[in-house]
Order: structure tokens, then sequence, then C-alpha cells
């Protein structure tokens, strides 16, 4: 898998933003699709130097080396984790949705001694199906299809575990990125 891992990281390095700082913090969103997370991850890889990757470059890079049905995102995902954290500790946030890698996501940021940071977004489904129509164009039925699927998820996994942010909707983009920064990086300044 290291050989396959590789080419597919050959592939997706170009779309990892590489940020400065040298703090072991994980910051992670419990959103659904059309939320907002791209452009707080953006904001906080932009203005405050968090190394950045989106799960919609890993499959990207997955279709372009041709290994999408040979490797399982979350497997891929976790050696990436592993890849950025070294050789030293660096500040990363992931620019996607991980109410289904929760579990997998926690066990990886303790065994390798990373402050977790969860940042929960809720928005409402009537904005969700709006914002992924303007998004998705042609795409929107497909995307919209599972969107249920996504929603009670994202309930299920505020039942088990607590975020240390909350936002909701239409939030402001500059306080939300200021304050994620606080709660991540509290503790290392």
């Amino acid at each position: 898998m290291e050989t396959i891992y590789n080419e597919i990281y050959s592939a997706h390095l170009p779309y990892i933003h590489i940020g400065k700082i040298d703090t072991p913090v994980l910051v992670v969103f419990s959103a659904i699709p059309g939320s907002g997370k791209s452009a707080l991850t953006k904001r906080l890889a932009e203005q405050y130097g968090f190394n950045r990757f989106a799960n919609k470059d890993i499959r990207h890079s997955m279709k372009q080396t041709r290994h999408e049905a040979d490797v399982a995102i979350g497997d891929y995902t976790l050696w990436l984790l592993d890849k950025l954290a070294k050789p030293s500790s660096r500040a990363i946030v992931f620019d996607r949705n991980i109410d289904q890698l929760y579990m997998p996501i926690m066990d990886w940021a303790s065994i390798n001694r990373y402050k977790l940071v969860v940042v929960r977004i809720e928005v409402s489904y009537a904005n969700l199906q709006k914002r992924l129509q303007k998004r998705e164009g042609a795409n929107a039925e497909k995307v919209l299809a599972v969107l249920d699927f996504y929603k009670n998820q994202h309930i299920r996994v505020a039942q088990d575990f607590n975020a240390d942010l909350l936002l909701e909707e239409d939030y402001d983009l500059d306080a939300a990125a200021q304050a994620v920064c606080d709660i991540a990086m509290s503790g290392y300044i």
C-alpha cells in the first residue's frame, strides 16, 4: 500500500497547503456538505498558517492516479496525517466532514499526541439545499440525494461527541477563523 499511497500523494501534493505553524493541533469538522467548511479551512491556512488538505482533492488525486477503487479514502487520510505530522508536529486543518471518520481521527490524534479540535457547523436544511444547488450546478441532484444520510450522521455524532466550537448559520468567517485559531493554539502560545 505504501507505493500506492506515495503515488496518490505525488498527485495530491500540489493541492496541499503547507503552512508555517509547528504545533501538534488537528482541526476537524462535524459539518454537512455545503455548510462552509472550505471557506473556513482556507482562511485558517492563508491567514493563520495551518497546513490544509481537502477531501475533494484526495478524491481527485485518487482518480487521477487510477487508485480510487484500490484505496479507502480514510486509510489514505490517516497515512497522510502521519506524513504531514513528521518530521515535526504541524498544525493541520482537514477540510472534510469527519462524522464518518470520527473515531479513527480521534485515535490518531491521541496516539500522535495531537490536540484535536472539533468544530461543529449547523446550517438549516433549506440553506444547505440552496447552497448545494448553487455550488454543484448540474450535479446538485446527486449531492442532494445523499443529504439526509449526512444530516442523520451529523445528528448522531452530536449526540455522542462534544464539539470544541459550535458555529451556526451565517457565522462571521473572520470571527470564526479567529475563534478556531484561539482554541487550537490555547496552551501552545
